[in-house]
């Protein structure tokens, strides 16, 4: 049934979406992304919140609901910078410090994703490398660094274009999400996406990047030195792209 195959399908106008699909190449994936027609718009306010697409397939409309349901939106418009530091030796040993698991805490990040026009969601939690870091504040995140900017003037859109030409990645114009595809397991094999060409089902090995169909962007000029990431959190379907500075870590 299948009409493509590859590692990762990017569906959606975000930056996000697009900066998945290089980090994806970056690790030697397959990708594609698929990006909706200039005209696209938000769908009508529904049971699926921040940008979660609404689909009239009954089990894609259910899967973005079930992920939605009774979150909050916490609006976050602007690109995220802040500093993070790589922790020192890990150290592994029977005293080891195991990290605390706060549920709550993937519910606010999940809230903060929502809310961002820079966020993404996973259809699956395990994706490709990431570096563990940290915030100054302490927080724990997972960080997959796309490459640091090292000349101004650029905006994002124009800077992650040209990194995904520069991996030859296939944006394929004027496609949107129809539908997700369940596997006999109930897990997301691939989508079928609406393109002038009629349907194309295209099966998705690792998983597939949503981001919304169409976002409203603060194109400010990138400041050299800072480093274009993707950053989540241990455990967490959502992310989004900020822009870190790695420092020293504190004195202990």
């Amino acid at each position: 049934m299948w009409d493509d195959e590859v590692d990762l399908v990017a569906v959606g106008a975000g930056p996000a979406g697009l900066a998945c699909a290089i980090a994806a190449a970056d690790a030697d994936l397959d990708v594609i992304v698929a990006r909706p027609p200039d005209s696209a718009r938000p769908e009508p306010a529904g049971t699926a919140h921040g940008w979660l697409p609404r689909r009239d397939d009954p089990a894609t409309a259910a899967y973005f609901e079930a992920l939605g349901d009774e979150l909050p939106v916490i609006e976050a418009p602007e690109l995220a910078m802040r500093n993070a530091y790589t922790p020192g030796r890990v150290d592994t040993g029977r005293r080891a410090q195991v990290e605390t698991f706060v549920g709550a805490r993937l519910w606010d990040w999940a809230a903060r994703c929502l809310g961002s026009p820079y966020g993404v969601m996973f259809t699956r939690v395990a994706y490709w490398p990431t570096v563990a870091m940290r915030t100054m504040g302490g927080s724990a995140i997972e960080v997959a660094t796309l490459a640091e900017v090292t000349s101004g003037g650029r905006t994002l859109t124009a800077w992650l274009d040209e990194l995904a030409a520069d991996r030859n990645i296939e944006v394929t114009a004027d496609s949107t999400l129809h539908r997700i595809v369940f596997g006999e397991d109930d897990r997301i094999a691939g989508v079928v996406l609406d393109t002038p060409d009629g349907p194309w089902a295209v099966r998705a090995r690792v998983g597939v990047a949503v981001t919304a169909d169409h976002v409203e962007l603060s194109e400010m000029p990138l400041d050299p030195g800072g480093r274009i990431s993707l950053v989540g959190q241990r455990a967490a379907r959502f992310g989004r792209l900020e822009v870190l500075r790695e420092v020293e870590p504190p004195e202990s």
